[in-house]
């Protein structure tokens, strides 16, 4: 291990961007032996001689906040906040902490990349099978923008951004008709609803609705997987949205459901409004910010932690507190692969954030880098081994 004193210099060099290509190396090498606590301790004797510490702004501080999760990913321990005159400092090293952590990856771990590679693993992208009501099958993906398809007085557009708009062109359109629209694994799509309700679709997900409101009293569609709604205001027309075990009634407001078969749970997420969820003959109402699950032992309620119900929809993972098997589900669904766990399965809660459109291989290198889990990528195959 270097002396403190050259590892010293090297660090504040890398801060300033002023290493050469060899001294980067030869920094990651180094910082790789280090514990978490020398590496606090590292910081701590550069950050004391470096020149005009101030205080930080908020933006500085969120920034700040991001790296420490990082960190507490990389080490896997706690992360005990750092004194407030040392925001600033780290604000502007954010970045080089994240350099580290790739370049480390990029050193250490080039096999998962070609093994990705290889089997040319790539993430989800908007794409979808539309069923009409006649039967007939569109893949979204391949057609062409413009008009896919007409019923009645319903004209509906494929947009160049991955969006499916149903537009009533007659002022009253009475039918019974319903379309789906299905996500399969590695993709996602929106759906614009006749009423202008808006709907993300999740990988491995389902809609089914009319392709009119208009002659209901009620609109309701039909969700397998996972959807965030964005629903229309209408006090006449209650907008509800039913899954294999509950339903979620709604007038107007912002939502997310998961729903899929093979969670454990359903998890109904407010953003805006209220909604009432219903299981059976147990019911709750919920506030923004709130979240109703519903397992084996009944419909409950809790404070719900946004972010993580929003990451998909807003284009990232974040896992918090989760297990394993909870985070390789949503990568099997995303990137379109099948998981097999072999030997003993990791006991260890993950905590991460991470962009979902970086490639299947930096995504479970993230993992591993807690050393409590590794993977190796077979074909479209991952086998998870503690």
């Amino acid at each position: 291990m270097k002396e403190n004193t050259e590892l010293q210099l090297l660090y504040r060099k890398y801060i300033n961007n002023q290493l050469s290509a060899e001294e980067i190396r030869n920094l990651l090498i180094s910082l790789g032996d280090f514990s978490l606590e020398e590496l606090n301790k590292l910081t701590s004797e550069v950050l004391f001689t470096a020149p005009d510490l101030i205080e930080s702004n908020e933006e500085e501080e969120h920034r700040l906040q991001q790296i420490l999760a990082y960190i507490k990913l990389q080490q896997h321990i706690p992360v005990k906040p750092l004194r407030r005159k040392l925001y600033t400092w780290l604000s502007s090293a954010a970045a080089a902490f994240l350099i580290i952590g790739s370049a480390v990856y990029f050193l250490n771990n080039d096999s998962l990349e070609k093994q990705a590679a290889a089997a040319n693993l790539q993430p989800g992208k908007n794409k979808a099978i539309l069923t009409l009501a006649n039967g007939n099958h569109i893949t979204l993906d391949d057609a062409l923008n413009g008009n896919v398809a007409k019923q009645g007085g319903v004209q509906i557009v494929k947009t160049k951004n991955g969006q499916l708009v149903y537009t009533v062109n007659d002022i009253a359109v009475s039918s019974d008709e319903q379309n789906t629209i299905e996500t399969p694994n590695g993709g996602q799509y929106i759906v614009i609803l006749p009423d202008h309700s808006k709907v993300w679709l999740n990988a491995g997900s389902s809609l089914k609705y009319p392709v009119s409101f208009a002659a209901s009293k009620k609109r309701l569609v039909e969700l397998t997987g996972e959807a965030y709604f964005e629903v229309s205001k209408d006090k006449v027309h209650p907008f509800i949205v039913k899954t294999s075990q509950q339903q979620v009634e709604v007038l107007g407001t912002h939502f997310n459901i998961n729903s899929y078969t093979n969670e454990p749970s359903t998890s109904t997420t407010l953003l805006e409004g209220s909604v009432r969820v219903s299981a059976g003959a147990d019911f709750k109402i919920i506030k923004p910010g709130e979240q109703a699950v519903l397992t084996t032992k009944g419909l409950k309620t809790s404070i719900a932690n946004t972010e993580e119900a929003m990451a998909w929809k807003n284009g990232y993972f974040r896992f918090n507190d989760e297990k394993i098997q909870s985070i390789m589900r949503k990568i099997a669904r995303w990137y379109n692969v099948d998981v097999e766990f072999q030997g003993e399965i990791s006991a260890e809660d993950y905590d991460g954030k991470i962009s979902k459109y970086k490639s299947i291989a930096q995504v479970l290198e993230m993992l591993s880098s807690t050393n409590t889990v590794h993977f190796k990528i077979e074909g479209r195959r991952i086998l998870v081994i503690k």
